[in-house]
């Protein structure tokens, strides 16, 4: 195993054990199995994207789309263009989807039901540290 997948797989060990402290939020955790997915995807294309000549920023810009269009996929299918791109009309849905769970993290105590929102936005937060962390750790090094 090369060095670049070694920091790749470490990103994305310590970007899940991470999301794990997050797991006591909720009744139902099947939104980390969800979350463990869409990470490994996309740390799977900024590996592949690395092996590429690609100059970085392009390689996260990459990781950012198909992640983009993973949640768009999960979250928005409906709404999305071909079910799959993302339009007006699935950001008008992730806003009202953000809307909701901001407003059942302010109603619910601890552990809250798992809303549809509060599932955006753990998984959402999950994929967007993990991409933080591999382009910091693997990507720019």
């Amino acid at each position: 195993m090369s060095g670049g997948a070694r920091l790749t797989l470490c990103a994305t060990a310590a970007t899940f054990m991470a999301a794990c402290a997050l797991l006591p939020l909720v009744d139902d955790a099947i939104w980390i199995v969800q979350a463990a997915f869409l990470l490994v995807v996309q740390a799977g294309v900024g590996a592949l994207t690395r092996r590429v000549p690609l100059a970085r920023p392009l390689t996260v810009a990459v990781q950012a789309l198909v992640t983009l269009l993973l949640l768009t996929l999960l979250f928005a299918n409906p709404q999305a263009i071909g079910g799959v791109l993302p339009g007006p009309e699935a950001f008008r849905h992730f806003g009202e989807l953000l809307q909701a769970g901001g407003d059942d993290v302010g109603r619910f105590a601890i552990p809250a039901p798992l809303s549809d929102g509060i599932r955006l936005m753990l998984v959402g937060g999950v994929l967007v540290i993990g991409l933080a962390v591999d382009a910091l750790a693997v990507t720019f090094r």
